[in-house]
C-alpha cells in the first residue's frame, strides 16, 4: 500500500478520524535515525536531522495497524509504553522557519516533524518485530549451539533454526530467549 502524505490540518483531522485517535492502541515499534554520524576516520558529518518510523497497533479494524514516517523530527518525547487512550494531531506554521510543522500527541508523549506520511499496515499485528531483526530486553546470556553449517539451537528450549541473517544477536523463534549467534562474523572476531 502507498504512503499518504499529510499536508493540511484537514489531512491531519482525516487521519486522526481514520485511526480513531489511536484509541486502544500501542506504539509497538519505533525506529529513529540521526543523519549525523562519525566516519571511520573519526571525522564528524554534522547533518543533524532525525527521522522516525512508528508502528502503531490498535484493537480496532480498518486499520488495525498504521506505519508512520516522520521526517525532520524537531521534538520527541515518550514517557512510557502504556496503551493509548487517545491521540490528537495538528498542523501549524513554525514561527522560526515559516513552514508547516506536524504534531501528534499521545497520552504518554508526542512528536513534531516537518514532513509526515502514513500507510495502513494491518497485516503487521502480533509480536513479530518489523523494523530490524530483534529487540533484546537484556543482554544475551547464552551462545547458541551450532547444529549444522547454518543451523543453531536454543539451549533453553532446544528449538533449532537457520538464521536468516548473520546478525550477532538472535532471538529464539519458539521461546524468545535472546542468544549470541556463533555464526555471526562479529562473534568470530572475538
Amino acid at each position: 500500500m502507498d504512503y499518504t502524505k499529510i499536508v493540511t490540518d484537514a489531512d491531519m483531522k482525516n487521519f486522526m478520524n481514520l485511526v480513531g485517535g489511536f484509541h486502544d492502541g500501542v506504539v509497538k515499534e519505533l525506529h529513529m535515525v540521526n543523519s549525523a554520524y562519525i566516519e571511520e576516520n573519526l571525522s564528524f558529518v554534522c547533518n543533524h536531522k532525525l527521522n522516525a518510523r512508528f508502528l502503531i497497533q490498535r484493537q480496532w479494524a480498518n486499520p488495525a495497524a498504521v506505519e508512520i514516517l516522520a521526517v525532520d523530527v524537531t521534538h520527541f518525547q515518550i514517557n512510557g509504553s502504556e496503551e493509548i487512550y487517545s491521540a490528537t494531531g495538528q498542523v501549524r506554521i513554525d514561527r522560526n522557519l515559516d513552514i508547516p510543522e506536524y504534531k501528534i500527541n499521545f497520552d504518554h508523549g508526542y512528536f513534531t516533524c516537518l514532513k509526515l506520511w502514513y500507510r495502513e499496515a494491518s497485516t503487521w499485528l502480533g509480536k513479530k518485530v518489523r523494523f530490524g531483526h530483534v529487540t533484546l530486553p537484556y543482554p544475551p546470556k547464552h551462545v547458541s549451539k551450532i547444529i549444522d553449517d547454518n543451523w543453531i539451537m536454543c539451549e533453553q528450549c532446544c528449538e533449532t533454526w537457520e538464521p536468516i541473517d548473520k546478525e550477532l544477536f538472535q532471538q529464539c523463534p519458539k521461546c524468545d530467549e535472546p542468544h549470541i549467534n556463533p555464526l555471526s562474523h562479529e562473534y568470530s572476531k572475538g
